[in-house]
């Protein structure tokens, strides 16, 4: 063998060491070509791995399977030995429960996926499995022919549970709250067409009254030589202001509940008087209603506590009340008081007000459903006045107490009202020498008293009333007149100032405390009580930080002024 510079001769052949070079230089770029493929499919395997757990290349023209990704946990998709196409779409639908294999069945016909495929590219499935649950199978276009029909495909599954579940729950939250806006929106009706019969039954019910104010005025009027006629009307006119007075505290009660400014006080009250002094008017309207009240006594131990006086008796009316209009002719009412003790409390007693009629009764539903709900009433009876707020006013009332209301009833046979309320017990009362003289004409003899009110009509009833009395009268029309004339009279002149609360140029409370901040001797000691319409808890209040002694509220009960005003002079 002979060798030379550029050639290998051997067994008569020779080798050209340039082109052996080239080959190799090609063979290396033929390998870094296939090293890139390589790499991206491994990349392209990394990518799809990591939206599907299992991965499936369908060739349709070979009728062949190949897995591209098959994570650990779901080789169970997978079975050994090769797969033709229609196996894996068997295999496909075997794992889905019975109620999807038709619809994956239909769905995966070779035809008809072309059909499908014929203008897009991707697909989605979703159905169900025993094993996985929720799965989502995603068919994709990998290769089309020259016919731009399919001849491979792209089977991607991915795990749907987690958004099944947040779907499901997303629904059960969307109907949960269109229940909830249902419900809102048919409370909404009803609170609407309830308040639109309450103002029709309202505007029925202040007509009435007012219409009889109005006409027994008139015959009055008519009537000046007829005493007898006279005195007829006036006390159907007190009657009727009454119910009127009664149906205003109602609706205006009724606001302060809504907006959550009712207030009670904490006053000294004998609790057994504010019960018994409902039952002379109560046996008025019985005898209307042809019913008899049975009072079997203040049983209680304690007869005086500390509580808020006008919501007590507010609470009593409103019980007894009903039992009469609820009532049937020749019923009966049956009222008692009772106490029990509360345990680990020495200072506080339960008090029990038990109210039994044999009246028309409530059904079950409206017992359990409607009794406190306000407007609603079990009678609709025109026969029967009232707002339909009592008994949810009464309730709230109840509830601020810390007590509660236990009824029962039986529709045709009657109701039993217990209502049990916390309170405070307190040392006898001593009543006032005024309130006991309440009907002496002469029980304000020689005490003057300046009346401060801008209504003529309300200056001209507080002086009739005092004056009738026996008391000597002054008026001012507003602050600034009363604080003038209370200046120009020596100190201890005015046994009493009663203040208007609302007036111009200056209000009751600006008053007071202008009268207090004078170096007149009594400044600090002159009683002042307002009397005006202002008739919350709240105005109570603001009236003692004014500096004033007590309140009397409008319009005029004559014996509760005596009262408040037997307690300064």
């Amino acid at each position: 063998m002979m060798q030379c510079d550029r050639c290998i001769i051997g067994q008569n052949r020779g080798v050209n060491v340039d082109d052996m070079g080239a080959g190799l230089r090609q063979a290396l770029t033929r390998a870094e070509s296939l090293n890139q493929s390589l790499q991206k499919e491994v990349n392209m395997v990394r990518a799809i791995s990591k939206v599907f757990f299992a991965t499936w290349r369908l060739d349709l023209l070979l009728d062949k399977v190949t897995p591209v990704v098959e994570l650990d946990g779901h080789a169970f998709m997978w079975r050994n030995g090769a797969l033709t196409v229609k196996d894996a779409i068997n295999i496909v639908i075997d794992r889905a429960t019975s109620e999807y294999k038709d619809v994956l069945r239909d769905t995966l016909r070779i035809e008809n996926l072309q059909v499908k495929f014929r203008h897009k590219d991707t697909m989605e499935l979703e159905y169900y499995t025993a094993n996985m649950g929720w799965i989502r199978l995603n068919i994709m276009v990998v290769e089309r022919d020259t016919f731009t029909d399919v001849v491979s495909l792209l089977f991607g599954w991915q795990s749907i549970n987690e958004e099944k579940w947040k779907e499901k729950e997303h629904k059960r939250e969307l109907e949960e709250a269109n229940s909830h806006l249902l419900e809102a929106l048919a409370e909404a009706k009803r609170a609407s067409e309830a308040k639109s019969d309450f103002l029709s039954r309202m505007s029925h019910d202040m007509r009435t009254p007012m219409n009889g104010i109005i006409g027994m005025a008139n015959i009055a009027m008519e009537c000046l030589d007829d005493k007898e006629r006279v005195r007829e009307a006036l006390q159907k006119i007190q009657s009727a202001s009454h119910q009127l007075h009664m149906l205003i505290n109602d609706v205006l009660d009724m606001s302060k509940i809504e907006s959550g400014k009712i207030q009670l006080l904490r006053e000294h009250t004998d609790l057994k008087k504010i019960v018994e002094s409902l039952l002379p008017g109560m046996q008025t309207i019985a005898k209307k209603y042809d019913v008899d009240v049975i009072y079997k006594g203040f049983q209680a131990k304690h007869q005086y506590i500390y509580g808020s006086p006008v919501h007590i008796q507010r609470i009593a009316s409103n019980i007894l009340s009903n039992a009469l209009k609820y009532n049937r002719e020749g019923g009966t009412v049956t009222i008692y008081v009772t106490e029990e003790p509360i345990e680990g409390e020495t200072k506080k007693a339960m008090f029990i007000l038990t109210v039994q009629d044999t009246g028309m009764g409530m059904s079950e539903d409206f017992l359990k459903n409607k009794l406190f709900t306000p407007f609603a009433r079990e009678c609709s009876e025109e026969k029967v006045p009232g707002t339909g707020l009592g008994m949810a006013i009464i309730k709230e009332i109840v509830q601020l107490m810390g007590g509660e209301i236990k009824v029962e009833s039986k529709l045709g046979e009657g109701s039993t009202f217990k209502v049990y309320t916390p309170m405070e017990l307190a040392p006898e009362l001593v009543e006032s020498k005024l309130k006991k003289e309440c009907d002496d004409k002469n029980a304000l003899d020689g005490k003057r008293i300046l009346v401060v009110d801008d209504n003529d009509v309300n200056l001209e009833i507080a002086t009739f009333l005092l004056e009738n009395h026996g008391a000597e009268c002054l008026v001012a029309h507003n602050g600034r007149e009363c604080l003038d004339v209370y200046l120009g009279r020596e100190a201890g002149f005015f046994d009493m100032i009663l203040m208007d609360v609302r007036m111009p140029v200056m209000n009751g409370y600006e008053t007071t405390k202008a009268i207090r901040a004078t170096n007149k001797a009594d400044a600090m000691t002159v009683p002042i009580v307002a009397m005006t319409a202002n008739a919350f808890t709240e105005d109570k209040r603001k009236c003692w930080s004014a500096g004033m002694n007590d309140h009397i509220a409008k319009p005029i009960d004559v014996e509760v002024m005596l009262e408040t005003i037997g307690r300064y002079i």
